[in-house]
């Protein structure tokens, strides 16, 4: 049985939410079942958030099953902070793949930056 291509999209948005709680910050894409996160601050939780949706889509491609299309609508009001991701899939592998060989948190940082600074 031949496996039909998988065209995966450029890049892609999905709503991450963004609860506080007693220990800081507890993340969810409504989207993604199973992609959570966490962080101690707002900046941690976001940070800890990418890397997640990196990892989960990247453990997707790698099982060859399309990504979730993005249905969860922004609502105002309440405690939740709902905030948009956009990964660029083009280095998502390689992202991924830093963080699965035990690159530092500051490596990939300083890597993200310059992707940043040299477009």
């Amino acid at each position: 049985m031949a496996h039909s291509k998988i065209e995966y999209p450029s890049a892609v948005a999905y709503v991450a939410v963004f609860e506080r709680d007693q220990d800081g910050f507890v993340v969810h894409f409504p989207d993604l079942k199973g992609c959570m996160s966490e962080g101690s601050n707002l900046e941690i939780a976001t940070e800890n958030t990418k890397d997640a949706l990196i990892q989960y889509l990247s453990s997707l491609a790698d099982d060859r099953t399309p990504f979730p299309r993005a249905g969860y609508r922004l609502r105002e009001g309440g405690d939740v902070q709902e905030i948009r991701i956009e990964t660029d899939l083009s280095s998502l592998i390689e992202k991924s793949l830093m963080l699965e060989r035990g690159y530092s948190e500051n490596d990939l940082k300083r890597e993200l930056l310059s992707e940043y600074v040299n477009k």
